[in-house]
């Protein structure tokens, strides 16, 4: 399949591809493969239905920042914020496809933070070891521990610097390789319930276009204590499966007391239908869920092997390059896709890692 954009559209459309229509179309016309296949494979069932989501989002794109805040409104019952003139016109300088719909990660993360006073949530993320600070228009790193020099905080930090017309903010960036934040599911199902309830169209008359300060955060005494949780890496399935709805697969599925079982033991005998049609996967996102698969506390490696850990129940405003679908950090593009590094972006060239040679 070829993605194709110019200025006025962008469609998609498919090549002769195996398992396309036109591909067997042409190839196999009258063989007895092509009366097997007009019985549809799955696979062209999830193409077409593919394509046919494609074409909904398409029809919904925005093309001028009424449009985009329109459709923002409807989605969000809510006013767009301040700044979301500026953010359009930057996303159109850059030939960026504006769809409401492709923002629905972004407000899945931020969703349960509206239920916190804002007082509140700013005194949670002033004291966090590693996170960028914002004041007056200048962009800083702030660390616990100048001489780490984490190289994924100075990229980020030079991207929030590229960005430009931000607010004073502090943003607190998860340097780990292992996601932290893990809240049950019964206390996130509340904050998503409370911001539900704060969803209103008030008249434009009323909006707010500006910003507080940080005066009354940069004085507090102390910063804020997540009490984290350490040393149960071997266990961190049971912190993971808390975050799971009650009536999901994996919530009353304690961790493996040992991973030296067979694979035949945990691993399910048949596809899982959550996700899967006619043993295809059909939903990506679920496919990812741990709370849909059980047998994952002893394949991932996450559970099985974590370098460390460092997790907190409690509602954090941390900003992660990756995370499991259980996990309340905030999502953002990975450091590492932003650097300039052969061993992750070596287009067309052999990169030699140790013992390890990817071929670009």
């Amino acid at each position: 399949m070829v993605y194709k954009r110019n200025r006025q559209v962008s469609t998609l459309t498919t090549s002769r591809f195996p398992w396309t229509n036109e591909y067997y179309a042409s190839t196999t016309k009258g063989t007895t493969q092509d009366k097997a296949m007009n019985s549809s494979h799955p696979i062209l069932h999830l193409i077409k239905e593919g394509h046919e989501k494609l074409a909904r989002l398409q029809a919904a794109r925005s093309h001028t920042v009424e449009e985009a805040a329109g459709r923002y409104r409807e989605r969000r019952g809510r006013h767009p914020p301040p700044g979301f003139e500026d953010w359009f016109k930057a996303a159109k300088k850059r030939d960026a496809i504006v769809i409401e719909d492709f923002f629905d990660r972004i407000h899945h993360d931020i969703n349960p933070f509206w239920a916190l006073n804002q007082l509140e949530l700013r005194h949670r993320a002033h004291g966090q070891p590693e996170l960028i600070r914002i004041r007056n228009g200048r962009v800083n790193l702030v660390s616990d521990d100048p001489k780490r020099g984490n190289r994924w905080m100075q990229i980020w930090t030079k991207l929030v610097k590229e960005i430009g017309h931000l607010p004073d903010l502090d943003i607190p960036i998860n340097v780990m390789d292992e996601t932290r934040v893990l809240v049950p599911w019964e206390k996130i199902s509340e904050y998503v319930e409370q911001e539900r309830r704060t969803r209103h169209i008030f008249p434009a008359s009323e909006a707010v276009s500006t910003y507080t300060g940080y005066a009354g955060v940069d004085f507090q005494p102390g910063p804020y204590d997540p009490h984290w949780i350490g040393g149960e890496a071997h266990k961190y399935w049971d912190h993971v499966r808390a975050a799971c709805p009650p009536n999901s697969g994996s919530r009353n599925t304690s961790s493996l007391p040992s991973f030296n079982s067979s694979i035949k033991e945990i691993y399910p005998a048949g596809p899982i239908e959550a996700y899967t049609y006619k043993g295809f996967v059909r939903n990506f996102t679920a496919s990812q869920d741990a709370c849909l698969q059980p047998h994952l506390r002893g394949l991932h490696a996450t559970f099985v092997e974590s370098i460390s850990m460092s997790t907190t129940h409690e509602l954090l405003p941390i900003l992660g390059g990756s995370k499991l679908p259980q996990n309340n950090e905030i999502l953002i593009p990975g450091a590492v896709y932003l650097a300039d590094d052969k061993r992750y972006s070596g287009v067309g060239e052999s990169v030699d890692c140790g013992e390890t040679r990817w071929e670009g």
